[in-house]
């Protein structure tokens, strides 16, 4: 019985988590048609209609993912709302993956889960097609590896950082603010060592190379959004 406990305990958290993402997405998908769209939505819808690898006040990647979305599943309101709440759902199971990482049970797992539903913040915002919803997916997919690299030493794990940093750059900056401390916080401890291996430098150059479209853009427009970060 004991060896059989491990496998339990994680088979019941792999359920949590799945029952967790499925409530989550449909819960959204409930609530979609008693909602008008937000005016960020028809910003972004308008942006998703003349692609581009940068705007002046987003990345490219969500209006881009607009008009994915458009292709696939037509421009309804409800239709709208999928991605979002998929999304959402994503975010969820990252949460809780880190919850387990961090040691938590499944009653923990559970409580990581319940929460994620049921704070207003994250129902709004999974419950819209902006940008803001994809970037905390991706954060936290990123928090995600971040955890799993301290606790695994696996340096290849800084492929998967790299990437995720790069697509959070092409979603919102707001990794210009998680990824210095994520620096800061790498240099005063003893993970340090790993800028001594080749494997952050890869990851680094994966980054770069994912977003040099967007840098392009900025520096062949006389980067405005730097101008709009300065003035508005």
């Amino acid at each position: 019985m004991k060896d059989r406990k491990p496998g339990l305990e994680l088979s019941s958290i792999s359920s949590i988590m799945l029952l967790g993402a499925l409530v989550k997405f449909g819960l959204h998908l409930y609530m979609a048609p008693g909602y008008g769209f937000f005016f960020d939505e028809l910003y972004t819808s308008a942006l998703s209609r003349h692609l581009a690898f940068g705007y002046v006040d987003l990345p490219p990647l969500t209006p881009a993912l607009v008009a994915l979305s458009r292709a696939l599943l037509g421009d309804s309101l409800f239709a709208s709302r999928i991605f979002p709440a998929l999304a959402g759902a994503g975010t969820l199971v990252f949460a809780c993956l880190i919850t387990r990482e961090f040691g938590g049970k499944a009653f923990a797992v559970a409580l990581t889960a319940l929460g994620f539903i049921v704070v207003p913040g994250w129902l709004m915002v999974n419950s819209i097609f902006c940008y803001d919803s994809i970037d905390q997916l991706v954060l936290a997919a990123f928090l995600f590896f971040v955890v799993r690299l301290l606790k695994t030493e696996n340096k290849r794990l800084w492929i998967a950082l790299g990437l995720l940093a790069g697509a959070a750059c092409l979603t919102k900056m707001t990794i210009l603010s998680l990824g210095p401390g994520f620096l800061v916080a790498l240099l005063i401890s003893s993970r340090r060592k790993d800028l001594l291996t080749p494997w952050p430098w890869i990851g680094a150059a994966l980054c770069l190379v994912l977003v040099s479209p967007y840098l392009l853009w900025q520096q062949a427009n006389g980067w405005p959004t730097l101008d709009y970060w300065q003035f508005y």
